[in-house]
């Protein structure tokens, strides 16, 4: 199994229109990422019903589960494919299997939420035990979602501190999360996608960085424990090509970072048993 292991300052008058929008774009993302989840969000791609018996998708299609926040479900991908459809695609392209996908992300959602999700809807359960990979996002939220109160773009600060203290409560649902996937399904992948800095383009962007490091560390771990758990690191992707792959509301990706985002993923799909032969 494959486990890839790996704020703005305003000087003159020019730049306060940049910075107004910029801001703008900051609290538009924050308003979408933390307003009350509705049930059912739809990410646009294609969807199947939740398997009710034993027989899931016919025989040998490619059957995919995808959870967690507003990066599973696209948020920033105009065309709507987020990672997960472009991860359709190409292991459609690749395999020869039809792929489909079951889409259970709400925007918004923190591990909190996604743990009382799981243990809400049993239907999610039975779709997780049928699949063939299992797609996951989740954390974000609980570092930057309630984002007014770690980043002041009045005063351009970060608070680290802030944090840092929610990293322990999140880990645990977060472990807690993935115990109960591996429990339904410990044939299947299960592919975490940790979270990236969404703010390399602010000053104190390096302090963000920090947050989601250690996030990372721990969530690896976590992840590692699992025996079909495969770890996906994306802050590298955003550090190096930020302002080319970040969308205009500065904190989702657009359509360049989904695709970098999926690339990642299908590369650690490669040598999958469950993906390559169906189980």
């Amino acid at each position: 199994m494959i486990r890839s292991d790996r704020m703005w300052r305003l000087f003159a008058l020019p730049a306060l229109a940049v910075w107004l929008t910029l801001a703008a774009g900051f609290v538009r993302a924050v308003d979408e990422t933390t307003g009350a989840p509705e049930a059912g969000v739809s990410s646009g791609l294609p969807v199947s019903p939740a398997p009710t018996d034993g027989t899931g998708a016919r025989d040998g299609e490619l059957r995919i589960a995808a959870l967690g926040d507003s990066l599973t479900t696209g948020v920033g991908d105009d065309g709507g494919k987020g990672y997960v459809g472009r991860v359709r695609e190409r292991l459609e392209a690749e395999t020869g299997r039809k792929a489909v996908v079951v889409n259970f992300s709400i925007p918004g959602l923190t591990t909190e939420g996604l743990l009382a999700q799981l243990g809400q809807q049993a239907h999610i359960g039975r779709t997780v035990a049928e699949a063939d990979v299992v797609l996951l996002t989740i954390g974000g939220n609980d570092l930057f979602g309630i984002a007014r109160d770690v980043f002041d773009p009045g005063r351009d600060t970060f608070d680290l501190d802030r944090v840092e203290a929610r990293i322990p409560a999140a880990i645990a649902n977060f472990a807690a999360v993935m115990d109960k996937l591996a429990g339904w399904n410990s044939r299947a992948p299960i592919v975490y996608i940790a979270p990236y800095n969404p703010f390399y383009d602010v000053d104190e962007g390096a302090k963000a960085a920090r947050g989601v490091a250690l996030w990372n560390a721990r969530a690896m771990e976590v992840v590692a424990g699992k025996r079909n758990g495969v770890f996906i690191g994306t802050a590298d992707l955003f550090q190096v090509q930020f302002s080319a792959r970040i969308a205009r509301d500065h904190f989702h990706p657009n359509e360049r970072g989904y695709e970098a985002i999926a690339e990642r993923v299908v590369q650690a799909l490669a040598e999958q048993e469950a993906v390559r032969d169906g189980g």
